[in-house]
């Protein structure tokens, strides 16, 4: 997954700038740069939610899909992870005090790709969270094929002593998608295990997998509506769906992956999948696959 390298002695905190705004700031060569400040809301009146959505899983369509009823619903949608990343910073490098980002109304905060371990969501009982799974063997080949050509980095890196590398690039560009898949297989089951224990096991949250959702975007965009309790018409979400519900060709030079469920057998040898439905066993098996 995208990682930054930083120099020794930087330094990334959150301050409030007034009692309801806060604002997260980076040391940058010794000067303060501000890389994220929270919106104001106005919906006061909804309560605030969460989603989260591993690499590869379809975040980047839960995120277009949640972006567009945000607008509808008139709900501040604060993707952290996204600006951090264009901003040059990884989420995992956020301080404990991003928790203050947190307020209990008026936003949707995501989407998580994995569960931070640096720092708390105290919204989190209360959020309603939702978690978009695929099955692990689909994402690994999604993965190995993004990073070996086209996941992109920033545009412009706007700080000095942070830098956003593709860590897994050279091992991509060195190996096989079985010899990636197995690799990356470790990192994968932990990032999956963490989701379920911390997000299933402890607080409930509402489960999509990605094979019943991607055919049927329409009651998908519903059930979400309902979920969080927004008010969006079922005719508006039936045009969000339908905006999102494409399958362009697969190309990986462009970033555009494979979306049809199953890649894995036709991408990976038999031994392959065996080792990793072997190693997935326990969390395949708690979110439904076989």
């Amino acid at each position: 997954m995208p990682k930054e390298k930083a120099v020794e002695g930087s330094d990334i905190r959150v301050e409030t700038i007034s009692e309801s705004v806060p604002s997260l700031l980076v040391r940058d060569c010794g000067i303060d740069v501000e890389i994220f400040r929270l919106p104001q809301s106005g919906r006061d009146d909804f309560r605030s939610a969460i989603a989260f959505a591993p690499h590869k899983s379809g975040s980047v369509l839960l995120r277009n899909i949640l972006s567009d009823l945000c607008t509808k619903a008139g709900i501040s949608f604060v993707n952290l992870p996204g600006l951090c990343f264009q901003k040059g910073v990884e989420v995992s490098k956020l301080p404990s005090d991003t928790a203050k980002i947190f307020r209990p109304r008026g936003y949707l905060y995501g989407i998580f790709r994995s569960w931070p371990e640096n720092f708390s969501i105290p919204i989190l009982p209360t959020s309603r969270p939702i978690l978009l799974v695929r099955d692990p063997r689909d994402r690994l080949v999604s993965y190995y094929y993004s990073m070996l050509k086209s996941h992109p980095l920033p545009k412009v890196q706007h700080l000095s002593q942070y830098r956003i590398t593709l860590e897994d690039r050279p091992i991509a560009q060195n190996s096989s998608v079985d010899e990636f898949a197995i690799i990356c297989s470790q990192k994968f089951l932990e990032q999956m295990r963490a989701l379920r224990m911390e997000l299933c096991e402890k607080v409930g949250a509402h489960v999509y997998k990605y094979e019943d959702v991607v055919y049927d975007k329409d009651s998908w965009v519903k059930s979400i509506v309902r979920h969080y309790r927004w008010e969006v018409s079922d005719i508006e979400c039936g045009h969000i769906a339908a905006r999102h519900d494409q399958f362009p060709a697969e190309d990986s030079e462009n970033h555009i992956r494979q979306v049809h469920p199953g890649d894995f057998q036709r991408k990976l040898k038999k031994e392959t999948i065996t080792y990793l439905s072997s190693a997935f066993a326990e969390e395949m098996e708690f979110f439904g696959y076989r």
